[in-house]
């Protein structure tokens, strides 16, 4: 391992890991590469697990770096009873085909849930209530909550499931009671809805209108909102952070609204491709002069392209021109970020080109060249996973596999090692107890052993070996994340200097025609009294300086080009016979 790695800060070892993007297979190879880097890791893999797992044994000394909770339909919201210090999140999704039927629940487990005071997020992803007041009596658990996404959210009566409840060992409360007790006070919200008669539109009415009607600071309407007009009404004064898509048919339908943003201080405006919805692309550059700027500072545009190998084709290049006209305008003077993200639908077998992403941000900031020769301008292509335009799961059950491996990994020592090997009868090299048969079962099924305790020092250097090669390309991602990031921060302090060359040279110009001014006049005084205190020195009388000042006039106009002098001398010689 290289001893540079080892000098760096934690904080420094964590932001690379961040970048990783909590790639599950990267990051335990990342963590069983060398033990500098497992203790941040382990951090890092148990910060998002499935429920199903707090029961498990091995899980008891790794709790405390769990953050985020999901619970799948096989999964009921039962925690044990463990002290989640950390916890923020509550996730609860399964697949669209298959909504988790939240009637089925035990109130009296539910309210244990509840428990979690840390909890600050909740997120509900295909998921299916019997009526809209079990709904609001979700929301009402957590007496912290202040973030809230949900997407495909439906009532009993929409869902063709069957429900079957099982017995309740506690009566459910009264929704008034629940609503009473708990009111959420939420400064995030995260909503999608196909239609007015969406569950989910109706409780961001109520949450809007009555409960966070004056703490919501970021309000985010999705790609799927069928009319982000109905919200927009309901909101304003204290909105700072507002996305939504821009729709084709809508016309000018948002300009009644923007008058009470007054704090608006970022707008995400999300866009489908041109051959999606070419009527928005159209719009967008008058949209943004009847938007109010007055606090505006971030302007992002958001698009999704659905077919990486037309990236080129989803941008319809002279809407950019026309929007780099829109914000040279003087209203967007206040500005100081435009930023523009180019999202591709991640599918099976294709990726982003490098060559073509490149291509787009120099057409982008070749039409946007407004904003770019002002140093404001960001150009981001990125992809995305196709199956995560709302909210990204992440597989419990792989985690799982990773508790078990890495977790007992980090306590392995020498001493431990040493004393399996002689309990089976080995020595140093040889196999503890059940070693052979689990490895090599393993190994023939394409993967390898569960657990690292029963690998011999030969298979564990073995399997170092042949995860080697993903680690490398996993370390090479973090400088590629690196060097882009040092990209946007050279952009950034490029724009501050400009910005301090130009206050620079305003200020000393200023300066330097003040000093002019001043010292022309002591310069003009000074050659004056020279002047004076020469001449005045010649003769006592001022006839005489007037005197001595014509003759030096005189000298003047004669010493300009001799012409005077020769003239004179023309007219003393007299004129001059023809020699004929």
């Amino acid at each position: 391992m290289s001893p540079t790695l080892l000098t760096l800060p934690d904080e420094l070892l964590s932001a690379i890991l961040f970048a990783l993007d909590r790639h599950l297979p990267t990051l335990r190879n990342v963590s069983l590469t060398c033990r500098a880097l497992l203790s941040i890791a382990r951090g890092e893999l148990f910060q998002v697990v499935d429920a199903t797992i707090l029961h498990k044994s091995v899980m008891l000394p790794y709790v405390q770096h769990v953050e985020e909770l999901h619970f799948k339909p096989s999964s009921c919201p039962r925690p044990a009873s463990l002290a989640l210090s950390k916890l923020r999140t509550m996730h609860l999704a399964s697949h669209p085909f298959r909504p988790m039927i939240l009637s089925v629940l035990d109130w009296q487990e539910l309210f244990a849930v509840a428990a979690f005071a840390s909890v600050t997020e909740l997120i509900l992803y295909t998921v299916s209530l019997p009526r809209f007041g079990d709904l609001q009596s979700l929301v009402c658990l957590f007496p912290n909550l202040e973030r809230f996404s949900a997407s495909q959210v439906t009532l009993g009566e929409d869902t063709t499931v069957t429900v079957r409840p099982l017995p309740l060992t506690r009566s459910k409360p009264t929704d008034q009671a629940v609503l009473d007790a708990r009111r959420p006070m939420l400064r995030f919200l995260h909503v999608a809805h196909t239609g007015e008669d969406d569950p989910v539109i109706k409780l961001a009415r109520w949450l809007l209108t009555g409960p966070s009607a004056g703490t919501l600071k970021t309000l985010i309407l999705s790609y799927t909102c069928s009319s982000p007009q109905t919200l927009l009404s309901h909101v304003g004064p204290t909105i700072e952070h507002l996305a939504l898509a821009l729709r084709p048919f809508h016309g000018m339908v948002y300009d009644g609204y923007f008058e009470r943003y007054t704090r608006l201080h970022t707008l995400d405006l999300m866009l489908r491709s041109y051959r999606t919805a070419p009527g928005a692309w159209h719009r967008l550059a008058t949209f943004l002069l009847h938007i109010p700027t007055a606090h505006l500072h971030t302007l992002m545009i958001d698009i999704r392209v659905h077919d990486p190998r037309s990236m080129g084709d989803g941008i319809y290049l002279p809407t950019l021109a026309e929007v780099n006209e829109a914000l040279d305008d003087e209203k967007f003077a206040t500005v100081k970020r435009v930023e523009v993200v180019v999202q591709c639908d991640t599918l099976v077998g294709w990726e982003p080109d490098r060559k073509q992403a490149e291509q787009v941000r120099r057409d982008v900031r070749a039409l946007l060249y407004h904003v770019e020769n002002a140093g404001k301008l960001v150009v981001t292509v990125q992809s995305v996973e196709k199956a995560s335009a709302f909210l990204h799961v992440r597989s419990g059950l792989a985690r799982l596999t990773d508790v078990v491996h890495v977790a007992v990994l980090g306590h392995r020592s020498w001493v431990q090692r040493q004393s399996g090997a002689s309990g089976s009868g080995g020595g140093v090299g040889g196999e503890p107890r059940g070693g052979s048969s689990d490895s090599r079962a393993g190994r023939e099924g394409g993967e390898w052993s569960a657990d690292p305790e029963n690998l011999s020092d030969r298979e564990l250097i073995e399997h170092l070996l042949v995860e080697g090669q993903r680690t490398r390309q996993a370390l090479h991602k973090v400088w590629m994340y690196l060097d882009e990031e040092v990209e946007v921060r050279e952009e950034l302090i490029a724009s501050d200097l400009r910005d301090i060359r130009v206050g620079v040279r305003s200020s000393v110009r200023k300066e330097l025609s003040k000093m002019e001014a001043v010292v022309r006049e002591v310069v003009r005084d000074e050659v004056a009294k020279a002047l004076a205190a020469y001449f005045g020195s010649k003769g006592s009388s001022p006839d005489a300086a007037k005197e001595d000042g014509a003759e030096m006039a005189k000298e003047g106009e004669g010493s300009g080009t001799g012409a005077g002098k020769r003239e004179k001398e023309g007219e003393k010689e007299g004129p001059v016979a023809d020699p004929e």
